[in-house]
């Protein structure tokens, strides 16, 4: 269960995605107790990166960055989650946040909602193998 930072450091990583999840996580939870963290983790499952909550990640500059840095892997992480929950396409996935114009996330308002899908998808897994309840 993740309830230190050190739990969070000792997470199984198997990607680079997932190790830049955990050091921006492990950055923001300094200083908090168990409970804290456990509230910061499930608030991000409820609220998102939407809410500001990650503050790595609440600019365009700062998402695209990482939507960029870890593109293959968002990329495989969307099909994924598509294929398992019968997505046809991120339009469908998105819905009106997706801007259709922008199929292949040329631009920085789909490059940021695929930023926060893979950020908030690797927090739900970590979550979900170290038993968080959110």
């Amino acid at each position: 269960m993740i309830e230190t930072i050190q739990d969070l450091k000792r997470c199984d990583v198997n990607s680079d995605l997932e190790d830049s999840v955990i050091e921006i996580l492990t950055e923001q939870c300094e200083g908090m107790d168990e409970d804290e963290i456990s509230d910061f983790i499930s608030d991000i499952m409820q609220y998102g990166c939407e809410s500001g909550m990650i503050s790595d990640l609440v600019y365009y500059s700062d998402t695209c960055q990482f939507y960029h840095k870890h593109k293959k892997e968002i990329h495989k992480l969307v099909a994924e989650y598509m294929n398992e929950f019968g997505y046809k396409s991120f339009a469908c996935m998105f819905a009106d946040k997706w801007d259709s114009e922008d199929m292949f996330a040329e631009d920085e308002l789909n490059q940021n909602l695929l930023a926060w899908f893979a950020f908030e998808e690797i927090t739900r897994k970590l979550a979900n193998v170290n038993r968080i309840n959110y």
